[in-house]
């Protein structure tokens, strides 16, 4: 489930299946150690969300990993 990968295309929807997950799960393990989930990860999922919703309606949509910071 990586996503770190630079140059890397995906198709829209699987970026946005693989960041949901991705950010769930860093979202749980912050609730499971501190009672409450991360809502930075939360955002970014949110506004992943909204930025892909902008862009579903073309024929092929993509993502190019450009630069992962962690």
């Amino acid at each position: 489930m990586c996503i770190r990968d630079r140059a890397t295309t995906y198709p829209l929807t699987d970026f946005v299946a693989r960041s949901r997950t991705a950010l769930t799960i860093a979202s749980d393990r912050v609730q499971a150690k501190y009672g409450m989930p991360c809502g930075l990860a939360l955002g970014q999922l949110r506004q992943i969300e909204a930025t892909a919703s902008r862009y579903e309606h073309l024929p092929t949509p993509t993502v190019t990993v450009l630069q992962f910071l962690e």
